[in-house]
């Protein structure tokens, strides 16, 4: 909540991803929308509504899959796997405590740059899973957590959903939304939704041309991989 409220995704078509140990997914709408298997929760806009939830795809599964693999040569975009990424089971939108991992395509011409792309792409591709599930406008990604110090993970979002990332200054929100809220408590302030004047965006990073079709084919087959 501390991180949702000083983010600045405050607008119909903005989506906050918060890259932390737990991937979370949150789309903004003005509609009270439900949808089998995602959670849907008031904005602290009024008038405003997230729809998404946590996945096990963040950082959990990185920092394993990279310790793993080290860094390799840059790879072709269009010679990644496609990773599967439930190594402990996954919650939204599966709710499958028991789904475990799939590394699919794999081939001995993939080197660890190949399979390292393959990671960081499963968590871009649980967002747009997420967001092809809600069924909102998505125009942008506001991405907060300690995860966006990670070049990679942020391109990766980007890639996989084909939506431009701004990338908050503070990265450690929930920090900071709390001490928007001693604000609140010492009478400091007297509105919770003023706490979007700390937003601040650190930069934009735009999908890569030369990724995003090749992005777009390994996400049909991580979506048939889920959905099997």
């Amino acid at each position: 909540f501390g991180e949702q409220l000083v983010a600045g995704a405050e607008e119909v078509g903005d989506v906050l991803v918060i890259c932390g140990t737990t991937l979370i997914t949150w789309a903004v709408t003005d509609e009270w929308v439900e949808v089998p298997g995602l959670w849907t929760i008031p904005h602290s806009t009024p008038g405003r509504t997230l729809v998404g939830g946590p996945s096990n795809a963040g950082g959990l599964f990185l920092n394993w899959a990279t310790h793993l693999l080290g860094r390799g040569d840059p790879p072709d975009p269009e010679r990644v796997p496609v990773w599967s990424p439930y190594v402990r089971g996954e919650r939204t939108p599966l709710h499958q405590p028991d789904r475990r991992s799939v590394l699919d395509g794999l081939d001995l011409t993939h080197g660890p740059g190949a399979l390292r792309r393959a990671a960081f792409e499963a968590a871009g591709f649980v967002v747009r899973h997420h967001l092809d599930l809600a069924g909102v406008r998505a125009e942008r990604l506001v991405l907060t957590g300690g995860g966006v110090r990670v070049p990679e993970w942020v391109q990766c979002l980007a890639d996989c959903t084909g939506l431009p990332a701004d990338v908050v200054a503070v990265p450690e929100g929930g920090a900071l939304g709390s001490a928007f809220f001693a604000r609140l408590a010492a009478g400091l302030e007297t509105d919770a939704t003023e706490a979007r004047r700390w937003a601040r965006v650190d930069r934009r990073v735009e999908p890569d041309p030369a990724w995003v079709e090749p992005c777009a084919r390994r996400y049909q087959r991580f979506r048939e991989l889920a959905d099997g």
